[in-house]
């Protein structure tokens, strides 16, 4: 006996035309979203390479402040030097700022926009600038109302700000002069700029400034001094640290005259009784007291209180007290 096995009848199956039109109609739509797509991928990654950009600028001038005690002049000629005379404006200066290998642009390649604040009495360009000074400009500009004569944000002014025109390197009216927009500013089809920048309280305590390195205060070689009727004394050399120059300084005492000590430079004294009002400016940070051969001449000789005034050009003042006992 034999088996005889018959297959079925089997046709290769495809697809259709109808099928294959579908589907190269939905990978047409596809691409499509993603051509319009990738430009927004782009600049979206561009952006956070500008902020990022911005952000190690902000954070290197800080650094040059806390090392430095002042901020660099911004670049005006467009080789990452600061120039001087010191502009309100200009491009970043990263030579100084130690990031040669930045030259100082965006991530869109187009140069980074730097103001510094440079008030007529409080500059924080001044190469002079001891730490104490750097601290006390912060903390009185943070009190201080804005001026749109120097680098501001709002209404209010800040000691530098940094700014990217964008994509398009064209900067809106926010990002021009001496004006900066504020950081948060949201980004828009009409606003693509990108700031950075600190305000005066922020920099406070970035350099950890303290109130004793701020204030004004007058530093005493001593509570008490003895001078002799003698041809030579000790000298008393006063120095006052913070505040604004020119210093204008006073004492007073009870029992003691001009006559009695002298006030050096002789033009500031005003040795008096009575209240003390420092009236007379000019720019030495020192005050020098001394006593050659006539400080016996009229007082009786004892114990006398002093006291030491001295007022910076804000009106805030500082005073110290020591006895003077004359033999």
């Amino acid at each position: 006996m034999s088996l005889t096995c018959r297959l079925p009848n089997q046709k290769q199956k495809g697809f259709s035309l109808i099928e294959l039109s579908i589907v190269m109609i939905v990978i047409g739509i596809i691409l499509s979203i993603m051509a319009n797509l990738a430009p927004t991928f782009i600049l979206s990654g561009k952006d956070k390479a500008n902020r990022a950009i911005l952000n190690q600028y902000q954070f290197a001038l800080r650094g040059y402040l806390a090392s430095h005690n002042y901020l660099p002049c911004p670049d005006t000629n467009n080789d990452g030097v600061a120039d001087v005379p010191c502009a309100n404006t200009g491009t970043v200066p990263f030579v100084d700022l130690g990031m040669p290998n930045s030259n100082g642009r965006d991530a869109f390649d187009n140069p980074v926009r730097y103001g510094v604040y440079r008030g007529t009495d409080e500059d924080l360009t001044e190469t002079t600038n001891s730490r104490n000074r750097a601290c006390g400009i912060l903390r009185r500009m943070a009190a201080t109302a804005g001026n749109t004569a120097f680098v501001y944000v709002g209404g209010s002014n800040i000691p530098f700000g940094l700014a990217s025109g964008g994509r398009d390197n064209a900067f809106t009216v926010n990002n021009s002069g001496t004006q900066f927009a504020a950081n948060d500013e949201p980004l828009s089809a009409t606003y693509d700029d990108m700031t950075a920048s600190d305000s005066f309280n922020e920099l406070y305590t970035v350099l950890n400034c303290g109130p004793d390195e701020t204030r004004l205060k007058i530093v005493a070689p001593s509570t008490s001094v003895t001078w002799k009727n003698t041809a030579t004394n000790t000298l008393l050399n006063f120095d006052v640290v913070g505040g604004v120059a020119p210093y204008r300084w006073c004492i007073t005492s009870s029992g003691l005259k001009p006559g009695n000590v002298t006030m050096d430079p002789n033009d500031w004294t005003e040795l008096t009784t009575g209240t003390c009002t420092p009236t007379t400016s000019g720019a030495n940070d020192w005050l020098q007291l001394s006593c050659s051969g006539t400080c016996t001449s009229t007082p009786t000789p004892g114990d006398y209180p002093i006291r030491i005034f001295v007022m910076d050009s804000k009106d805030e003042t500082a005073n110290v007290s020591l006895f003077l006992t004359i033999q």
